[in-house]
């Protein structure tokens, strides 16, 4: 990211990153559809012909409220300057491509950054096909790709779930010996003492009470 050119370039490529929105829907995106109290971004008509709303991250908020906006803002596009990115490959950006050792680098594949980031955090496909706009799951599954790092960590579950039943397994039994030894041993009943005095058992029985108070009398 830090090899492309300009801020520009940059945030244009967080931004689309973050949205996964199409070449066309990138370059047509206009402020009326950017509602900025909402957060959410407006896709009139994406590929397969249905609208589509994105809600905007953290960083595709900062990066709009950026940007310039000018006074007639609701029909002007957000990206008007984005001829680099509609060609974005080798021969474009060929500094940032060689440091990231990408091959056969195209527009479309920020897109499938998009949605394979999502299903690495644990997103579930329907949500990433409501996101993007896909028509179907199955085209979903053709761009969602998890890494290999991503792979590598995900079947070492199988080590570190063991691990982890065996150490709450541990918890379980030591917390039932302990609750065991302190329910059995016994404990005396404490009488308060009031004011230095000697300790005394105490009752309530009126009878007893009553019987007392004739004898001291």
């Amino acid at each position: 990211m830090s090899a492309l050119a300009t801020d520009s370039e940059r945030e244009r490529i967080r931004f689309l990153v973050q949205t996964g929105l199409r070449k066309s829907e990138f370059a047509n995106l206009r402020w009326k559809d950017v509602d900025l109290k909402a957060g959410v971004i407006t896709i009139q008509r994406s590929k397969n012909g249905e609208t589509r709303h994105v809600p905007k991250t953290s960083v595709v908020r900062a990066i709009l409220g950026r940007m310039p906006r000018p006074i007639a803002i609701l029909q002007c596009l957000c990206f008007r300057a984005a001829k680099s990115l509609h060609a974005l490959g080798r021969e474009d950006v060929p500094e940032a491509v060689k440091i990231a050792q990408i091959n056969d680098c195209r527009f479309h594949d920020l897109r499938h950054t998009f949605a394979s980031r999502l299903a690495m955090e644990g997103v579930d496909l329907l949500t990433i096909k409501e996101l993007g706009g896909w028509k179907t799951l199955s085209m979903v599954q053709r761009y969602a790709h998890p890494s290999p790092s991503h792979r590598k960590h995900a079947i070492e579950r199988l080590v570190t779930r063991k691990i982890e039943h065996q150490s709450a397994a541990r918890e379980r039994s030591s917390t039932v010996i302990s609750t065991r030894s302190t329910m059995g041993t016994p404990r005396a009943a404490e009488v308060p003492i009031k004011n230095g005095g000697p300790s005394r058992t105490r009752t309530l029985d009126p009878l007893i009470k009553s019987q007392l108070l004739c004898q001291l009398s």
